[in-house]
């Protein structure tokens, strides 16, 4: 019961996450491609799209779906370059 309710919790999640990444998209659509400013906003929205990948895992885990050990350590750890590139990037363009 416990592993189903987990599941429910890591879609209502990803839908979260999603309604996130729909409102970080429509921030690139009014200003230009080159602006310095939204450099680090696109680390942060590679790292929100790994955070739904994470979450569609733990999902298929807690629903006995399917199983993949390799996701705990590699993309978590990936996430965290992602979000510490976002803020050197935020460090550099605040200059």
């Amino acid at each position: 019961m416990v592993e189903y309710f987990a599941g429910v919790l890591a879609i209502s999640n990803i839908f979260l996450a999603l309604v996130a990444g729909a409102i970080a998209i429509t921030l690139f659509k009014p200003t230009s491609k080159k602006h310095p400013l939204l450099r680090p906003w696109r680390y942060l929205l590679a790292a929100l799209l790994l955070f739904i990948f994470i979450e569609i895992v733990a999902s298929l885990r807690a629903f006995n779906i399917a199983q993949l050990p390799w996701t705990t350590h590699i993309t978590a750890s990936v996430m965290v370059i992602l979000i510490i590139g976002a803020l050197l990037a935020q460090l550099e363009a605040a200059k």
